[in-house]
């Protein structure tokens, strides 16, 4: 198997403060990309260019899918994986290696998905119907379709960028969900979950945030679902309904 690249996004976060880094465990020949999309400066280039990782300053927060493509556009499209994390998971020290025995047992698979936990449980894979993610109890309760998985923890075989990009239309929210309906819909990848391998996300929907955190988190929310479900064709009434609920919550506090 070709080598292993790993792109690790931080956002106003200093890297001796992140649950990626210290966890990470990656082989000795992958090579680490930081790409940084702070908006202030945590000391993160030192921090990065000490420890031999390669770092990209976005110059502010250019959001996720301008961050991936900044990495991507530089890799040899080939059978190697790109690995893509958030600065807030907790990686499994078998991550790597079940990678390894999967992505060599499965070469026809594009796609490699861990199980992530958060606070609620399994939040990745999910089940995706229009705008809704159905977390599950059990992988068991997976179907052959419909599957979505969060980008952190994904696993991508270089090749498939070879004729992919991620969509820039999409800020922050369902940057993974439009990834996976993308390419799976034109049956240019196939994706395997790494039932063995779990890893913890700090997941900001989980966590309690302040007001004025909350509402920008909302305003992005309402951009991304609105560019999603125009691109996708879907319905304005489940949109609709699922920015309601955003709203109650974030009223009710």
């Amino acid at each position: 198997m070709a080598g292993i690249d790993v792109l690790v996004v931080v956002y106003n976060k200093a890297l001796a403060q992140s649950r990626t880094v210290a966890t990470l465990n990656a082989p000795g020949d992958a090579r680490i990309h930081i790409v940084d999309n702070s908006t202030s400066d945590y000391g993160n280039r030192q921090f990065a260019q000490a420890k031999g990782f390669e770092y990209v300053d976005m110059g502010g927060n250019a959001g996720l899918s301008r961050a991936y493509n900044r990495v991507i556009d530089m890799l040899d499209k080939d059978g190697g994986l790109l690995c893509l994390f958030d600065d807030d998971t907790e990686v499994d020290n078998r991550y790597f290696e079940a990678l390894k025995k999967a992505a060599e047992a499965h070469p026809e698979i594009d796609v490699f998905a861990p199980v992530v936990t958060d606070q609620k449980g399994i939040m990745s894979p999910c089940i995706i119907r229009g705008v809704s993610c159905r977390r599950v109890q059990s992988l068991e309760e997976l179907p052959e379709r419909g599957v979505s998985a969060i980008n952190s923890g994904l696993a991508v075989r270089r090749r498939v960028f070879a004729h992919y990009r991620y969509d820039e239309g999409q800020f922050l929210d369902y940057v993974d969900h439009a990834f996976l309906r993308d390419i799976t819909g034109h049956e240019r990848a196939r994706i395997h979950v790494l039932g063995d391998v779990v890893l913890r996300q700090s997941f900001s929907g989980s966590t309690r945030q302040s007001r004025a955190a909350a509402m920008q988190r909302y305003r992005i929310f309402k951009k991304d679902i609105t560019y999603y479900c125009g691109k996708y064709g879907i319905s304005p009434v489940l949109r609709w309904a699922l920015l309601l609920r955003r709203r109650l919550r974030l009223l009710l506090g």
